[in-house]
This record gives C-alpha cells, sequence and structure tokens, in this order.
C-alpha cells in the first residue's frame, strides 16, 4: 500500500514537472528535448540539445555531468546575452527541481547520482600588484589572442572560423564587454571558466593548459603557482571590461575648432555616450541575432559645424562592397514631443540620415520603410579608421544648411531625437537586417562664457572686502 502511494506520488510530480516543461521550455528545447524547438530558428546559440547532457556553464570539471545545483542557476538567472531567460520569481524551486529531474529523461546516457566533484572559489586571494601585468603576460603565452584577439575584443582572423562541437558557428567573448559573459564576469566567475573551460566549445581548461606547461618545465603539477598563474589571468581578463553603462543623452560639447579625424586629441577631452542597440524585429526581413548590442558615441561643435564620433566592436571587418554600415538618424523638424517612428519616419515626418556606406558618407531621406533614397544634395563629410576589432568612423556636417526641407537644422541649447543604425556584412545584414536604437536624445552645448570664471572671484572679493568693512565698525574703541 505504502509504494503503490510512492507511486502515484512521483506520476504526479513527474506529470506537473512535464507540463512545466512543454509550457516553459518546450518552445526552444523541444517536446523532446532534442533543441529542435519552434523557437530555435530565432536563437543564437542554438538552444542545448539535452540527448547529450552536455552543459557549457557550470562548477564541475569538463568530463563530468553538471550538478543539480549548476542546473538551478541557470534557470533561474538565465545566461547573459542569450534567448535564456531568468525563471526567478516565475517558478519555484521545487518546480524547477522537479523540471531537472523530468529533463534528465532526455539524455541518452546514465546519469549517475554519484558524488560529482565540484570546483570551488572560497574567497578571492590576495595577490602583488604585479597580478595584473603577470596576466597580461600569460594572456599572450596561453595564446588567447588568436580568439580573443590582442584587445580582447574577439577579433583574431581565426574567430570567423570556430565552430562548436554540434557545428555552430561559435564567436569568441569580447572580452571588453562584461555584461555579455556567460558564466558571470566577477573575477571568481572568470577564474571557474579559466579552471573548467567552456565544455563543447574551442574554449579550453587552462588548469590542463597550465599542467603541461609545468610538467615541461620540471614543476610540481596542482602546486600554488599553477593557481597564482590562473588568479592572475583572471585578474587581467577583468581588467579588460569597460563601464557597463548606458545612456539616454548625448551631450556635444562646445569646441573652438572641430576634429578632422577620428584620432584627432580632441577626442580624448570628450566623456562618450554608450547607447544600447537591439535587432530589428519589427518589419521584414528581420534580425532574430544581432551581432552589435551597443556602441560608443561623443560629439563636438564650434558653433557652425558639428563632428559626430561612432564606434562600435566588429570582429569581422569585411571588403568595402559589404554591408558594415552604419547611419545616424535625426528627424528632420521637432516640435514638443512628438518623433517620427524610429525606423525610418513616417509620411507626415520624415527623417534625415547620415550614412556611411563602402568608404562613403552620404546623407538620405526616408518617410517610411521602403521610402530610403540618397540626397541630391550631399552636405556629410567624414573619415573613418578600423583597428583592433573597433570600427571609430567620424560625421562631419555644417549645423545649418541651405536645404531645410530634408536635412535636419542643429541648433545649440536645443534638444534634438538622434538614433542610430548598425549592421554586419558578415552577419549577413543588409537592408532592414540590422542593429537599431530607439530614440536618444542629444543636445549641442553653449559657448562657455569667461565670466563663468570671472563672476566667482569678483563675489569673493566683494564678500571678503563686506566683512572686513563690517569687523571695522563692529570693533569696540579702545580706551
Amino acid at each position: 500500500m505504502l509504494l503503490s502511494s510512492q507511486l502515484i506520488f512521483v506520476k504526479m510530480v513527474y506529470s506537473d514537472a512535464r507540463e512545466i516543461y512543454d509550457r516553459k521550455c518546450a518552445g526552444c528545447h523541444g517536446i523532446e528535448g532534442d533543441g529542435q524547438g519552434p523557437g530555435t530558428s530565432s536563437a543564437h546559440p542554438p538552444p542545448r540539445d539535452f540527448r547529450t547532457w552536455i552543459f557549457k556553464y557550470k562548477s564541475t570539471p569538463a568530463d563530468y555531468p553538471p550538478t543539480d545545483e549548476d542546473l538551478l542557476r541557470i534557470i533561474k538567472k538565465g545566461i547573459p546575452g542569450t534567448a535564456m531567460p531568468g525563471f526567478e520569481g516565475i517558478l519555484k524551486d521545487e518546480e524547477v527541481k522537479s523540471v531537472i529531474q523530468y529533463m534528465k529523461k532526455f539524455s541518452m546516457f546514465e546519469i549517475e547520482e554519484e558524488e560529482i566533484p565540484v570546483v570551488k572559489v572560497d574567497g578571492i586571494p590576495k595577490l602583488e600588484p604585479s597580478a595584473v601585468e603577470k596576466g597580461k603576460k600569460l594572456y599572450k603565452e596561453f595564446g588567447c589572442p588568436k580568439c580573443h584577439g590582442e584587445r580582447g575584443r574577439g577579433d583574431s582572423p581565426r574567430s570567423q572560423e570556430l565552430e562548436d562541437d554540434w557545428g555552430n558557428r561559435t564567436v569568441p567573448r569580447n572580452l571588453t564587454k562584461g555584461w555579455t559573459y556567460r558564466r558571470g564576469s566577477s573575477v571568481e566567475d572568470i577564474y571557474i571558466t579559466l579552471k573548467i573551460g567552456t565544455p563543447g566549445t574551442p574554449m579550453p581548461s587552462f588548469l590542463e593548459v597550465l599542467e603541461e606547461m609545468r610538467e615541461d618545465k620540471g614543476i610540481e603539477v596542482g602546486s600554488n603557482e599553477t593557481e597564482k598563474d590562473l588568479w592572475s589571468l583572471a585578474y587581467y581578463v577583468h581588467s579588460l571590461q569597460e563601464e557597463p553603462r548606458f545612456d539616454t543623452t548625448l551631450r556635444v560639447k562646445y569646441v573652438d575648432k572641430l576634429p578632422n579625424n577620428p584620432g584627432d586629441e580632441t577626442w580624448s577631452f570628450v566623456k562618450p555616450a554608450r547607447f544600447h542597440l537591439i535587432g530589428q524585429v519589427i518589419i521584414p526581413p528581420r534580425n532574430f541575432t544581432p551581432s552589435i548590442e551597443d556602441i560608443l558615441v561623443k560629439a563636438v561643435h564650434n558653433g557652425k559645424g558639428i563632428a559626430i564620433l561612432v564606434e562600435w566592436d566588429d570582429p569581422t571587418k569585411t571588403n568595402l562592397d559589404s554591408e558594415d554600415k552604419i547611419a545616424i538618424e535625426f528627424p528632420i523638424t521637432f516640435k514638443g514631443r512628438e518623433k517620427p517612428f524610429f525606423v525610418l519616419g513616417n509620411t507626415d515626418n520624415p527623417v534625415n540620415l547620415w550614412v556611411f556606406e563602402n568608404g562613403e558618407f552620404y546623407e538620405a531621406y526616408a518617410e517610411g520603410a521602403g521610402t530610403l533614397r540618397k540626397q541630391t544634395n550631399n552636405n556629410l563629410l567624414g573619415s573613418w579608421i578600423y583597428e583592433n576589432g573597433r570600427y571609430r568612423v567620424l560625421f562631419k556636417r555644417l549645423m545649418t544648411t541651405e536645404d531645410d526641407v530634408e536635412d535636419t537644422i542643429i541648433k545649440p541649447l536645443k534638444f534634438l531625437p538622434i538614433a542610430f543604425f548598425v549592421w554586419d556584412g558578415f552577419n549577413g545584414e543588409a537592408g532592414l537586417k540590422c542593429s537599431i536604437s530607439t530614440w536618444y536624445y542629444f543636445i549641442p552645448e553653449g559657448k562657455t562664457s569667461s565670466k563663468i570664471f570671472a563672476i566667482p572671484i569678483l563675489v569673493l572679493l566683494l564678500t571678503f572686502t563686506s566683512e572686513v568693512i563690517l569687523m571695522k565698525r563692529i570693533k569696540p574703541n579702545k580706551k
């Protein structure tokens, strides 16, 4: 009787887990756990195939399956930069645990419940100040630039050829963007990734690499030096990360002379704004797997002309006849709060675009999808650089032109909406298949007057003089 009740209870739990899986997971991972759900075609990287029971982000050595805690963490937190969402607050822990047990039935291999070795971090060790420099040296010795590039932007020639164990194209992580790290971007997370590697991908376990190097040099395997080296490399990789800050407004600084190229010294004194991009999925052809997800923008003006510098990482610079391309979008007129539709405007509210394509800079006009055309009068100038996996494109134009029908007129101290389109030719992006931003704002600052510095000094002198006169008046007469 007791055994019968237990079997009924197990069947009920199993049935509930299947219902949750079918409702929350099968859309990508498939009813049979083969990673062939309806959403597979729009997910990059592809959803995990549970039949192989190979997982990339776990706390166990490469040859071991993940722990239930690993899977619980992934399902709750999701995986940054992928289609895998987090279900924390949506599913209870007990529900997630039941789904994990249900997922195991898809595996082609018997999953033993024996104790599995786990890589744990008991606090970050205190290293010498030279640890980052040592890590930089190890970065080169281990051959990391062969995939991740010299600056960590994933721009090596080999990056275009890499595949995972399932035959899918895999892209080396851009180490400067910590918010895209799959496991996490802390020093501890990086250390675990280095120690374990990423199973199923070209990313090796550097613990094995280090131990092979130490064996060749006659150093004891598993020594404290091995751990120090892993931590030094983790610290260096962590130091490559840029600030994960996104903006909504671009302040256009006033300068006496506009810069002539992307490398001009003027840009070193201008604060950048980082804007978020997403795949354009509103109008066909849609981009469900964008490769460009953010840009850095700086801008200056001198009251007559304006210069805008846009930078973005693209590890796969393609030939000039490709679709590596960028466009800046402005409303032609902007009154009140009414803005054009951010995907190329609309009939009643057209847009002016500044375009860099095939080494050419030109202005374009659009009043909706399918209406984009080059303008007859082109007032746009520019120059560009591609170096170490990063484009730096400079746009220059007069703030006011004679063409007030198709050109945007830019005025100091006036807010104006601004949006961006970026194309990666290697990712098959063309037409409306691109990365796009929503409307942000930019404002040209006014010229700083010398009075701003003179007035505080004058106020200070007047205050001091007044206090001296007052003290003399109230000072008691000596008898």
